[in-house]
């Protein structure tokens, strides 16, 4: 009999742990037709990737300094699946803006995550910046950090950035971040172990 591996264990104990609290994964739900859209792919860690509730929850707004040189908005007609994305503009009196939510993985080995979402940008020359950061432990900045630029103006792409947490660390925060002036959608947001 084989050994189950640190990833099957992490997914199981995530499993777990969602039926024991009754917390449903968008991406799972199913609806009186059957299966949601993305009922197919396996859940990963992230809660309302794909922006279909009805806010933004359990995502959490940040900005630099000012709150108003940002705005976040569901755009229920520019998704890139489903029936929305988050929309966020920027107009540039502050360096950058963007969504964060904490995740616990249900245990603290040691893992290489991979942090990727769909993005499209109009007028937004800085770029976008994936970031996570450990919340267990002595270390709670940034430390890892991404930044991707596709010139002003850009399609759907994906963006993904892969990082290892140690043993020890269970809850990480992930975030992506518009630098600067712009829009900036974002859509399908995942956070899975690495291949």
């Amino acid at each position: 009999m084989k050994h189950a591996t640190p990833t099957i264990l992490l997914l199981a104990s995530l499993a777990f742990a969602l039926a024991a609290c009754g917390a449903r994964d968008p991406r799972t739900a199913t609806t009186a037709n059957g299966p949601g859209p993305e009922a197919s792919r396996p859940a990963g860690l992230i809660v309302n990737g794909g922006f279909e509730a009805a806010d933004h929850e359990p995502w959490t707004k940040i900005v630099h300094a000012t709150p108003d040189a940002y705005t976040f908005e569901l755009d229920r007609s520019g998704a890139f699946a489903g029936n929305a994305a988050m929309r966020i503009t920027g107009d540039g009196t502050e360096p950058w803006g963007g969504i964060v939510q904490m995740v616990s993985r249900g245990n603290s080995d040691a893992i290489r995550l991979r942090l990727s979402a769909m993005a499209r940008g109009r007028a937004m020359p800085g770029g976008i910046h994936l970031m996570a950061t450990f919340r267990d432990g002595p270390m709670t900045d940034p430390v890892e950090m991404d930044h991707l630029g596709f010139g002003a103006d850009f399609d759907w792409q994906r963006v993904e950035m892969d990082f290892d947490v140690p043993a020890g660390v269970s809850r990480v925060e992930v975030g992506l971040l518009l630098q600067g002036a712009g829009t900036l959608w974002l859509d399908e947001v995942d956070l899975r172990p690495a291949p």
